[in-house]
């Protein structure tokens, strides 16, 4: 494996043929790294939304920088070509979370270390990356604060009587923190959330369970809130 990465360190030496299979190697390298982070990254992340959509993208962004840097390294012009292209792009994609800017920039910097032939430095940057990302999952992943839980209902006016006897009874019952946030009626229907405050996970799903398994509501629909500490 030393050897390997010796080889691949030296190729601006080789020939031709030496140069393709560098280049072939130093791609299967990047596809492996990167969807390793990829997995790390789905796995340790704290973000909301989709993780995975933007995780797939990581093989993409590290496998372009890899190939961009292998093949201006050496050209003073194509350099010069590439700063005047990004020039002149525009990136719109909102970044929410810094630790999204984290992992996209850790794929952009494998894709430089592996394009240059830096093959040992982006292996032990990878490692490192992947290890502080394990890291931060096990001793501060808890650390996500509990908001509450969101509830809106919409029930027949006929049924409106039985909110009170039904779902409020079950609030107080429980002793969960709880306050109207909106009610809305009008000739058929009554629509109202509800922000609800559960003691602990027991609570929260038997309050949910609860929720969805009234017969009298036709719509309802829970969102739980949290902050990240």
């Amino acid at each position: 494996m030393y050897q390997l990465f010796s080889v691949l360190d030296e190729s601006g030496k080789a020939s031709s043929g030496e140069d393709i299979t560098s280049l072939v190697l130093i791609v299967l390298l990047g596809i492996l790294l990167s969807f390793l982070l990829a997995q790390i990254f789905i796995h340790t992340s704290q973000i909301q939304g989709n993780k995975k959509q933007l995780a797939i993208n990581f093989v993409l962004l590290t496998l372009t920088t890899t190939i961009i840097i292998y093949v201006i390294k050496s050209s003073i012009s194509l350099s010069l070509g590439l700063v005047g292209a990004l020039s002149i792009v525009r990136f719109r994609t909102a970044i929410k979370e810094p630790e999204e800017l984290i992992f996209l920039f850790g794929c952009i910097t494998l894709g430089i270390c592996l394009g240059a032939h830096f093959i040992s430095v982006a292996i032990v940057f990878w490692a490192f990356l992947s290890i502080l990302a394990l890291f931060k999952k096990k001793f501060f992943g808890h650390y996500v604060i509990s908001q509450g839980l969101v509830i809106n209902y919409l029930v027949p006016n006929d049924n409106a009587a039985l909110i009170e006897n039904d779902i409020i009874k079950k609030l107080q019952d429980t002793k969960v923190t709880y306050s109207l946030r909106l009610s809305s009626k009008n000739l058929t229907h009554l629509e109202q959330t509800l922000h609800v405050m559960p003691k602990n996970k027991n609570e929260e799903n038997d309050i949910r369970n609860f929720i969805t398994q009234c017969p009298y509501l036709e719509r309802s629909q829970i969102v739980e809130l949290h902050n990240l500490a």
